[in-house]
């Protein structure tokens, strides 16, 4: 118990602080800063999980936090750093897919939320497309990637309404990441306090829908 408020008041300290001064981004190890929350959070899944899906969480949270330092070096027009950052994510987020299906199954009353998942999928397809240029194929499979995270959230039986909250307000940051990068003639400087808090949030949403349904036994 002493090490898992540890990790969590290392994720909150982090997480406050890298919102709070991103305005003055870059700084001395910034990148740093930004990443360490998700670390934080996949030391804690470690320490309280046991098996393949301990490892399938913790690899996604170390693959988004990599996904934050790329994302945190300025791209020279070539749009490199984005693509890594991308290509990053798009795997963490197949690392969460493959541990939210070891505890799978239907639920009816859940289909709403599975329909509302593929709607804004399509809905950011439609906003999108015209945008994209050379970056379409990687966006597009990027959405359909993130969209089969959020229905299997929906399907997995253990993390509960906390997982599929996590998986929503993934899409949420993302889906922001993407207008504020594609759609918009230049990306507008209060974007970043809605994509920072919003993914901080989805990660310790992940995280802790399946501390707390280890410890409820």
């Amino acid at each position: 118990m002493p090490l898992k408020n540890a990790l969590l008041a290392c994720f909150w300290i982090f997480a406050v602080v890298y919102v709070a001064t991103m305005h003055w981004a870059p700084f001395l190890a910034h990148w740093l800063v930004k990443a360490v929350p998700a670390l934080s959070l996949a030391a804690l899944v470690k320490v309280q999980l046991e098996g393949r899906q301990s490892w399938l969480l913790a690899a996604g949270l170390v693959l988004s936090a990599g996904g934050d330092v790329a994302l945190s070096f300025r791209d020279d027009g070539t749009q490199a750093y984005f693509v890594v950052g991308l290509g990053l994510f798009l795997t963490a987020h197949l690392c969460y897919i493959a541990a939210f299906a070891l505890a799978r199954a239907y639920q009816p009353r859940r289909l709403p939320v599975m329909i509302a998942f593929g709607v804004l999928a399509v809905a950011m397809m439609a906003l999108l497309i015209p945008h994209l240029g050379p970056m379409l194929i990687p966006v597009l499979l990027y959405i359909v990637v993130i969209t089969s995270m959020g229905l299997m959230a929906t399907l997995n039986t253990q993390g509960g309404t906390l997982l599929i909250a996590g998986a929503a307000v993934f899409f949420l940051s993302d889906a922001t990441i993407a207008v504020n990068t594609f759609v918009l003639a230049e990306p507008h400087p209060i974007a970043r306090y809605i994509i920072m808090p919003t993914y901080y949030a989805a990660q310790y949403c992940i995280a802790m829908a399946f501390v707390t349904a280890d410890e409820r036994g």
